[in-house]
Order: structure tokens, then C-alpha cells, then sequence
């Protein structure tokens, strides 16, 4: 764009900042493509289209919208119309609801408070009726990826349940009951630097099974989970183990390589002893 202008007016000093360059461009042309713009122009799209998408996101309770989640929804429609793809179809609504929404590079928000689908997802996880299955929220919040919802399960106040998750403010246990089940890993501890999961899961499911089945817990990943949130200020926690606070703790592959190259030779049998001892 710069070597257009000194091409055709010379040297009139633009400015270095592109910024300045890129509002002015905004101002009389619209985004079209990834980096792409074109000339605008009176309409782009049916108005009964346009009104369709506009009542999808205004009647819709989430809060922001992934633009490639609203291109995959009205996908078919839209390529009709000669928009092909997610950043013209940003480009479009901008031009008519900027005063409405917020707009990001990735994002169309309502809330100009709330701007990252990342929140939406854990609102949408808090906002269950109970665990939420991954799948359940690519449907909940079409054309996402992986990787977004990925990200968005890392939340601390998320409980991963082994493909099912559950936001940490339906989580039900009594005072007595965190107390039984801190004394239960600290007894467990005793001696040891750290122990793995299923080294308290059997006897918690059966002293007081009604904790867990409180909690939707039927696998020890599930009650990893669990306690990482309870106690994860008091112990360290890496699945799937639980160590003494600030311990660096092994991972599975290191502690069998320890074992195998701590000895001149090594049997089968050993080695499944070790396997068992260590789950």
C-alpha cells in the first residue's frame, strides 16, 4: 500500500505508524479475506440474512461469539452471497453492529467486559446442570477448535473428569469430610515423599464412599482431580501423583528408567513387581 501511494502522489510522508494507515483504510473499505479489504459498498448480504445472524447472537446466552463459530453456522447462506470466509463475514458485521458489539480479531462480544471465548466456555461449564462432556461443548459453541477448548479446560476452577468436567462451584463436601480426606492422604504420606492416586482411592470409596458419589467421582482420575482442588495450597499435585509441598515429583517414564538403570541387570519379573508396587 505505501509503494502504491509513492508511486502515484511521491513522497507526501506518510506515517511510520502503520496503525495510522490502517484507520484510514477502515474508514473506506471493508475486511474481505485475512489481511484483505476491499472498497465498501451499499449492502453485502440479504438484510433478511443479515437479521438472522444479528438475532443469533443478540438472543443467544452467550456472552461472545468466536467469528468462526458464526461463519459455520450460517456457512451455506453466506457463501451464496459471495462471502466465503469468517474474516468478511467480521468485516460485514462491524460495518452495520460496531456500536453494538465488541469486536477482536477473533471475537464478536456483547459484553465489552467479556471479550475471549475462554470465559464463555467456563460459564458455560459453571452453568450445567452437572458434568459437562467435551463434546457437549462443541456443540454448544460451533466451528471452535481443539486447541481454544483445550486452553479453556486449563481454568483452575474446571475438574477435569476424564472427558467430563465439572465446575469447582458444584462441588459438595462438608467440613468433617475435607478433613477425613486430608488426614487420609497425609496418613498415606507417612514416610514417603510422595504416593499415586489409587494408593488412597480404594479406601476412601470405602470408609466414605458417599463423598465421592456426592461429587459424580467413579474413577481415580476423577478423584485426582478432586483433591488437587481441595488441597492443592497444602500438598503437590501432579497426576497422578500427590507429594509433599514444593517436592519435585517423578514422572512415570523416569521412575521406571530410574529402576531399570539402577541395577546391571534387570528381569522380567522385576519389572512387573515395580510396575505393580508403582500402578
Amino acid at each position: 500500500f505505501k509503494e502504491k501511494i509513492l508511486l502515484e502522489y511521491g513522497n507526501v510522508k506518510l506515517p511510520i505508524n502503520d496503525r495510522a494507515i490502517a484507520a484510514r483504510i477502515t474508514d473506506i473499505a471493508i475486511l474481505c479475506g485475512r489481511g484483505i479489504y476491499k472498497p465498501k459498498q451499499k449492502s453485502y448480504i440479504p438484510k433478511a440474512l443479515l437479521d438472522k445472524i444479528h438475532n443469533y447472537i443478540v438472543n443467544n446466552e452467550n456472552p461472545v461469539f468466536m467469528t468462526n463459530t458464526l461463519f459455520d453456522v450460517f456457512e451455506d447462506e453466506l457463501i451464496k452471497h459471495g462471502v466465503d470466509n469468517k474474516y468478511f463475514l467480521q468485516g460485514i458485521l462491524r460495518e452495520y453492529y460496531e456500536d453494538e458489539f465488541t469486536f477482536r480479531r477473533d471475537y464478536i462480544s456483547k459484553d465489552p467486559n467479556v471479550t475471549t471465548v475462554y470465559s464463555s466456555i467456563v460459564n458455560f461449564i459453571k452453568n450445567a446442570e452437572y458434568l459437562v462432556s467435551k463434546e457437549e461443548v462443541f456443540s454448544a459453541f460451533p466451528g471452535i477448535t481443539e486447541v481454544v477448548v483445550a486452553l479453556s479446560l486449563e481454568d483452575e476452577n474446571v475438574l477435569n473428569y476424564f472427558g467430563e468436567y465439572l465446575h469447582a462451584n458444584k462441588i459438595s463436601v462438608y467440613d468433617d469430610e475435607k478433613d477425613y480426606l486430608h488426614n487420609a492422604i497425609t496418613e498415606a504420606m507417612k514416610g514417603k515423599s510422595n504416593i499415586h492416586i489409587k494408593d488412597i482411592y480404594d479406601s476412601i470409596v470405602r470408609d466414605r464412599p458417599e463423598i465421592f458419589a456426592r461429587n459424580g467421582i467413579a474413577f481415580s482420575y476423577s478423584a485426582f482431580s478432586f483433591l488437587n482442588y481441595l488441597f492443592r495450597q497444602d500438598f503437590q499435585f501432579s497426576r497422578p501423583y500427590i507429594g509433599v509441598k514444593e517436592s519435585r515429583i517423578e514422572r512415570v517414564q523416569e521412575r521406571l528408567n530410574n529402576f531399570v538403570y539402577s541395577n546391571d541387570e534387570v528381569s522380567f519379573t522385576s519389572i512387573s513387581e515395580f510396575t505393580k508396587d508403582n500402578h
